[in-house]
């Protein structure tokens, strides 16, 4: 739940105060604000990326996580799938490829300038991304690689940084590559991508479209674990979703 709320407030959508009345969220500004409260430090925007982290414990144990959070914001990331021109050969979504490569770039440096100034130890970082709709898809890719470079692929960006651990949390996540890329990675010539990407989980609607896209028929998918419901069936099912989306929609059926 806090990881949906960051991806929605991130896009500035509407978001539920804390005496449950939903009011218009205002972008990175609203994101940073509760971010805060939640006891992330160093808040930082870096174009379509906000970075922040904290002190977590596992049992005793104190570790640095790092949340980056997509926002998504260019509007123009999805339609380019192939690159400049039409490439049948594709098997890498490529806008949503260029913004999780861009972020990654820019997560590397965020973690060596807090190692810098004595705020977190670059040695062990747990990595937490997450996002929504064009946001989902960057954190997909971008989780994906940094599971590789944690399972030993090279990349000079992160020579020296410990990843001690990675998870997404994606929202309404369109499809990012080619499912034989996906699902026959040992036709591929990093057998690193044996993996099943269980650290990937992504939370999406059958009746929303940003979710579907490009289409399944033309064997697009998403790495990691799916989790699907249907908006439509939730309204009838559960009274209580049914009240959330009226009261989102101004009391609108």
């Amino acid at each position: 739940e806090e990881l949906s709320l960051y991806a929605l407030l991130a896009q500035g959508g509407s978001v539920r105060n804390n005496n449950g009345i939903w009011v218009e969220g205002s972008g990175s500004n609203s994101l940073a604000q509760q971010l805060k409260r939640d006891g992330y430090l160093d808040i930082s925007r870096i174009g379509d990326l906000v970075l922040a982290h904290r002190t977590v414990f596992d049992g005793e144990t104190a570790a640095d996580q790092l949340l980056a959070v997509f926002t998504g914001e260019d509007p123009y990331e999805g339609f380019d799938i192939t690159g400049n021109g039409y490439d049948p050969a594709a098997v890498i979504h490529s806008g949503f490829a260029a913004a999780a490569d861009a972020a990654l770039t820019e997560i590397a440096a965020y973690i060596r300038s807090c190692t810098a100034a004595g705020e977190m130890n670059a040695d062990d970082v747990r990595i937490l991304l997450t996002g929504h709709g064009n946001g989902a898809a960057a954190a997909n890719l971008a989780a994906k690689h940094l599971t590789d470079i944690r399972s030993g692929l090279a990349d000079a960006r992160y020579k020296e940084i410990g990843i001690g651990g990675v998870q997404a949390y994606t929202f309404a996540t369109p499809n990012v590559a080619t499912a034989d890329r996906i699902r026959n990675p040992a036709s591929f010539d990093d057998a690193r991508e044996k993996t099943l990407y269980d650290n990937i989980f992504n939370f999406c609607f059958t009746d929303d479209l940003a979710a579907n896209l490009p289409l399944e028929t033309w064997s697009w998918g998403k790495f990691g674990k799916t989790y699907w419901a249907t908006a439509a069936d939730l309204a009838q099912s559960s009274a209580a979703f049914a009240a959330a989306v009226r009261t989102y929609r101004g009391g609108r059926q």
